[in-house]
């Protein structure tokens, strides 16, 4: 798990340095979605370990619309996309 943590941790500085720097969206894009895949992992693993309640359900749940409003951010130049990534944003 600390390995895990780690690496999130340097792919979120990766993501910061390329936001800063202005490096093109196709590769920032694909680095948000690591991180964001990575934080509903490891949130499912510790549901997993841990067993599910009811809460767990709607925790997950955020976390999952939170995964699908950074995937629709991220093609930000459809207006129709834009609009279902802050639906889910805001619903999670």
């Amino acid at each position: 798990m600390k390995v895990v943590l780690v690496a999130y941790a340097v792919l979120m500085l990766a993501y910061m340095t390329f936001k800063a720097t202005g490096v093109g969206q196709p590769l920032r894009g694909i680095v948000k979605m690591i991180l964001s895949t990575t934080f509903l992992g490891v949130g499912t693993y510790y549901v997993a370990i841990n067993g599910w309640l009811l809460r767990d359900a709607v925790a997950l749940m955020g976390l999952l619309l939170a995964w699908i409003g950074d995937l629709m951010l991220i093609f930000k130049h459809k207006l129709s996309y834009f609009h279902v990534g802050c639906t889910s944003f805001a619903f999670a």
